[in-house]
This record gives C-alpha cells, structure tokens and sequence, in this order.
C-alpha cells in the first residue's frame, strides 16, 4: 500500500518482544437500504506480527595498538530486513 495515501491508523503500545500478534480491523457500517437502515459488519484480513526486540551488539576488536592510540575494528549485528542502525 501507498503511505502517502493512509487514512486511518491506530498506534498499538504495549507490545512485547518474541510474543506473535493478530492485527485485523473489523468495520461497522450502518446505510440505508429504501428508507429502512441496514447494518453491515466487515473484517480485514488478519496480519500476525512477532515483535522481534532490539538488535544485539556488534562484536569488536582491537586490531592495532600503540603507545597512544588503538584501532579499533567491529562487525554489526545481523539484522533482520525491518531494523536499521542509527
């Protein structure tokens, strides 16, 4: 779906790590139907969702030293394709 184009959106807190969620949506409507109102219901798909917690540490190294000074070399955490580093 298209971002720019939402809506309606609802902010889900609270959420714990390694549990798996169900989000759906489920929409009431009331129309009129001649001059009589009619009621219809409607349900979203269900998305599941596991929240996956923050990301581990990066592993470091030191790779040179002096007197004065050390290099100091990493390799990120592996992440998972929604997770970025700032």
């Amino acid at each position: 779906h298209d971002q720019g184009k939402l809506q309606h959106q609802c902010e889900v807190k609270g959420l714990i790590p390694e549990l798996t969620y169900r989000v759906y949506v489920v929409a009431n409507y009331v129309m009129v139907k001649g001059n009589e109102p009619c009621e219809a219901q409607s349900t979203s798909t269900v998305l599941y969702y596991t929240i996956k917690g923050p990301p581990k540490c990066p592993t470091l190294w030191v790779t040179k030293v002096d007197l004065y000074s050390a290099c100091v070399e990493w390799n990120g955490p592996a992440l998972d394709n929604w997770q970025k580093l700032k």
